[in-house]
């Protein structure tokens, strides 16, 4: 392979290898929780599939995102709310699974879906951008 050519990898790879690893994760965490379960760390490889889903259907839909500022911008925000969401499926989980509760975990989801709705804007402002070109 030359050093000019780059391999690519499919832009929802990294999304389905995160939720795969989420599900495993809870499945082990499951094996050692006497029996007991939470809906937060078992849904919580929904939230890598569900960014995976809107980057990919961004892409697909506009090819130039991976090249263009914008497009790394939203792909960034897309990413560190999908990070934000699982961490903290994953420690209200644990928390639940505990038998306690904690106001600690609220901020994760309040940054998580900030970073989404940032992710939103940007995409807005990147529709009209192709628009008017």
């Amino acid at each position: 392979m030359s050093g000019s050519k780059k391999h690519r990898w499919p832009v929802w790879l990294g999304y389905v290898v995160a939720a795969l690893l989420c599900g495993i994760f809870t499945l082990i965490y499951s094996l050692f929780a006497h029996g007991v379960r939470s809906i937060y760390m078992d849904s919580m490889w929904l939230y890598p599939l569900a960014a995976g889903l809107v980057v990919t259907l961004m892409v697909w839909r506009h090819p130039e995102l991976r090249r263009s500022r914008s497009g790394r911008r939203f792909v960034s925000f897309v990413n560190g709310a999908a990070a934000l969401l699982t961490t903290g499926s994953l420690l209200k989980g644990v928390v639940a699974i505990a038998g306690t509760d904690s106001i600690l975990i609220w901020p994760y989801y309040l940054l998580g879906f900030a970073l989404f709705f940032a992710a939103g804007v940007t995409a807005v402002r990147l529709g009209k951008r192709s628009v008017h070109r």
